[in-house]
């Protein structure tokens, strides 16, 4: 995702929806409508569209009422998704607790254990319950996906490899951290996984 320009244009989650709301109604039409068209998708979020950053632009900053999710391409789909993530001001996992939550995936605690304690810090920081709610929403959509694997052929290491980037945007680009990252990933995915079926063995 690094030819990807981080642009910020897009409000703060708080600005975008409050409870009972579950999530963004951007996020949750783009979900839906990929959900619909994508689950049998074996290059879903791997293949990119041929969509430029202006046209994902007016996918992601439209107003949910006017567009019809289901007329659009799955790969343009899954691009205005990453490409939301890209252009918010804040990454949904919050900077504050990136150092604990390395800890905590380093620790090898079983699944639920290491998984419980990293959901505890996410929602313990400071951010406003909006982005602890979309990274839910988000991680059920994951599940969802790795549980028709046959087709999507996407499970959990996959996706934390495709979406620690655009969850953490971290400044920092050594290897250890994005690997860090991915791991974080893999153990929130794994266990939202592992509610729905026996969790697969992390790799």
């Amino acid at each position: 995702m690094q030819h990807l320009i981080i642009a910020f244009t897009l409000p703060d989650l708080s600005e975008q929806f409050s409870p009972p709301d579950i999530a963004p109604p951007v996020l949750v039409k783009l979900v839906e409508a990929i959900e619909r068209k994508g689950m049998e998708c074996s290059t879903l979020y791997r293949a990119q569209g041929s969509s430029n950053i202006v046209e994902l632009k007016q996918i992601t900053e439209c107003d949910v009422s006017t567009v019809d999710f289901d007329s659009i391409d799955v790969q343009i789909l899954s691009d205005a998704l990453k490409r939301y993530f890209l252009d918010l001001p804040n990454p949904i996992i919050p900077a504050s607790v990136y150092s604990e939550m390395i800890s905590t995936a380093q620790e090898g605690q079983n699944l639920e254990e290491s998984a419980e304690v990293l959901k505890r810090l996410i929602k313990s920081s400071n951010t406003p319950q909006q982005y602890w709610l979309t990274l839910q929403y988000l991680l059920k959509h994951f599940s969802r996906l790795c549980q028709n694997s046959t087709k999507t052929l996407l499970n959990a290491r996959s996706l934390a490899e495709i979406f620690s980037t655009l969850l953490f945007r971290s400044q920092v680009a050594s290897s250890d951290s994005v690997e860090h990252h991915i791991k974080i990933l893999e153990l929130l995915i794994a266990s939202e996984l592992n509610e729905r079926q026996p969790a697969p063995g992390l790799t």
